[in-house]
């Protein structure tokens, strides 16, 4: 069961992401040989002593193919998984592909057809069953925050507003998470720094620490904003 196969030099791997579906399995993205690995991961979150510690490879699905052939892909890097669902995003071409746990094919999702633009993180809430995606357009130093229905279907966008910490930092955000305490926030990380917001108005920061000036302290002073 393990992910190096025979043919491809385990130094010259590149697996990009990996996402959890909340129940058994971990989802892995190998931008190298463009394959996305299904694992079976309970072994690491249950108290039976028999497969502790242990994964499983469940299904393993890709190889280089164009946006049109649904089971290939061409250098897949970002992922993210719900109990039913699994979407990969698929760099070079812009797509992010649409399949259930089991990796039928759904649907293609098009961000865009311009370069600048790359998916930068996807995740899941379960309080709404939406997915949501991170995109930075690499030009304009912006950030954008997608939300998507039950259907694969987007239905807003913001843009972050965070223009001052980002020039700072030199860096666009990279990814995000939804705090498990309270439904309504979201973390987004850049390089350097976190920043809290609410999830019913991403575009504005509630709060921020730096990464750089992080002690290690179990709780960050947060610096207020507005």
């Amino acid at each position: 069961t393990d992910l190096i196969d025979n043919n491809t030099d385990e130094r010259t791997r590149y697996l990009a992401d990996i996402s959890f579906d909340g129940n058994k399995y971990a989802f892995i993205t190998d931008k190298t040989v463009n394959q996305v690995y299904k694992y079976d991961v309970q072994g690491f979150f249950n108290n039976d002593t028999s497969i502790e510690f242990k994964r499983y490879l469940v299904k393993t699905i890709g190889g280089l193919g164009s946006a049109n052939q649904t089971s290939k892909f061409n250098a897949p890097t970002v992922v993210g998984a719900s109990p039913t669902n699994v979407l990969v995003y698929n760099s070079n071409t812009n797509i992010i592909k649409v399949y259930n746990s089991d990796f039928i094919f759904q649907k293609n999702i098009t961000l865009s057809i311009k370069p600048e633009y790359v998916v930068k993180d996807i995740g899941y809430r379960k309080i709404n069953n939406h997915f949501y995606i991170l995109v930075n357009n690499e030009i304009l130093m912006k950030t954008y925050f997608q939300e998507y229905d039950e259907s694969f279907t987007k239905i807003n966008e913001w843009e972050f507003e965070d223009t001052e910490y980002l020039l700072d930092d030199e860096s666009l955000f990279v990814s995000f998470s939804f705090a498990e305490q309270d439904s309504n926030v979201l973390y987004a990380l850049t390089n350097s720094r976190v920043f809290k917001k609410f999830i019913s108005k991403p575009d504005k920061t509630v709060a921020t620490f730096s990464t750089n000036n992080f002690s290690g302290s179990v709780y960050p002073v947060w610096n207020l904003q507005g």
